[in-house]
């Protein structure tokens, strides 16, 4: 994708991800073979080794709602100190030649790496691994209160061999971040934020060491107060302006109301496709059900006043049709105010 391979050098060089000095400029042994027993052994075993991690978001392309998945370009740096490789400093070899945490991204869908799969060893053993990934994650999204929600864009790194008391994950804010001007259509966000947790996988005992890293997402609700809420405003608009037709014309009345029950209702038909496919009750879908009743409660009073009038009970029709001028706006009012405030 083009904007996966945006801007990679300026950026790696910028957050000091890519090691300018240490390791690259230090001369390479002519044997770059660490034993292959290493790859199994922590560094130290008498206690927890400290991983760091460093974490940048260089781009959100798309956040769906109805897969609950995101798409991003993001990178991930991850150094610890081996000092049984004090004497490989200057190395660049594959992943799966030394021993590392087996940090995995547990939400992952589909993602490609972009950078070559390799460790680098500087002096003293320090080992820096450094990957950028391109895909979807998976994310469980709180539609309660769309389009008014708020959602936490969320990187969760699992080691798949390690635990808390054998592995110590330390994020590293010097070196995270995401890009000023990250954009994605319809959000706001924030800053990168993160907490380590402990996991297990299914019913197993066995505790793994995680780090999780959130991106606060705000959605932009103007599109959807545009789009959604303005227009059905009008259609509700529509069958309270019945009520100022007098109850003698009940064709026009209730032609007028028909008609706005149905042009809500193919509203909501139209629609449909652009809302979050939920099993809840959203905050948009108790606004399109409570201006549904209003439609509907506006068809049933012109229907009451043209009885009345055809029993020439003409002051009650009047009386009802003049109540109705009132109540169908304040029932508005309150749906709103219960749809979007309460």
């Amino acid at each position: 994708p083009r904007r996966a391979t945006q801007l990679a050098p300026v950026l790696l060089i910028g957050m000091g991800l890519l090691p300018l000095g240490g390791a690259r400029g230090a001369e390479a042994p002519t044997d770059c073979s660490p034993p292959v027993g290493w790859i199994s052994s922590r560094p130290d075993a008498t206690g927890p080794t400290r991983v760091e991690v460093g974490f940048y978001v260089n781009d959100i392309n798309e956040i769906s709602d109805a897969q609950q998945r995101f798409t991003t370009d993001a990178l991930m740096d991850l150094s610890w100190t081996d000092p049984r490789l004090a004497p490989y400093a200057g190395c660049t070899v594959p992943r799966g030649t030394l021993w590392d945490p087996g940090l995995v991204l547990a939400n992952r869908r589909s993602l490609s790496q972009l950078l070559p799969d390799r460790y680098t060893i500087g002096p003293g053993g320090r080992v820096r691994y450094l990957q950028r990934a391109y895909g979807d994650l998976s994310v469980r999204l709180d539609l309660h209160d769309f389009p008014f929600d708020r959602q936490s864009l969320e990187y969760v790194g699992v080691s798949t061999r390690y635990g808390p008391s054998e592995l110590e994950l330390v994020f590293r804010p010097d070196a995270s971040g995401r890009r000023q001007d990250l954009l994605a259509a319809g959000w706001q966000i924030g800053d990168l934020d993160a907490s380590t947790f402990s996991a297990r996988m299914g019913n197993s005992p066995v505790e793994l060491a995680g780090i999780r890293i959130g991106l606060p997402a705000r959605r932009d609700a103007t599109y959807f107060l545009w789009k959604f809420i303005a227009p059905l405003t009008l259609v509700v608009c529509m069958a309270w302006m019945v009520q100022w037709i007098d109850p003698s014309m009940a064709p026009s009345r209730i032609g007028l109301s028909a008609t706005a029950l149905l042009t809500v209702f193919a509203y909501q038909f139209s629609v449909a496709s652009s809302l979050p496919r939920v099993s809840y009750a959203t905050r948009m879908d108790r606004f399109f059900l409570g201006a549904i009743g209003i439609v509907l409660l506006g068809l049933v009073l012109s229907v009451l006043a043209s009885e009345l009038f055809r029993r020439e009970r003409h002051e009650e029709a009047r009386r009802l049709t003049r109540h109705g001028r009132w109540l169908l706006p304040a029932i508005y009012a309150a749906v709103t105010l219960a749809a979007f405030a309460v």
